[in-house]
């Protein structure tokens, strides 16, 4: 991907994109974490994830 790998838990692989990560997980471990039956998933699926440093304020 020409991005530079972080440490990351064991069967994870994540990606530094500059201010953002890329993380990629084994199927089984993205089903889990999705609350999903592995098998529904077919060839894959996504879960979008943000994650900030401090509480921020949402404003229209």
């Amino acid at each position: 991907m020409g991005r530079a790998r972080v440490d990351a838990p064991e069967g994870i692989v994540v990606f530094d994109l500059i201010g953002q990560a890329l993380g990629l997980y084994p199927l089984e471990a993205l089903a889990k974490d999705m609350g999903r039956d592995p098998e529904r998933l077919s060839t894959g699926a996504a879960t979008p994830r943000i994650m900030c440093k401090a509480a921020m304020p949402l404003t229209p």
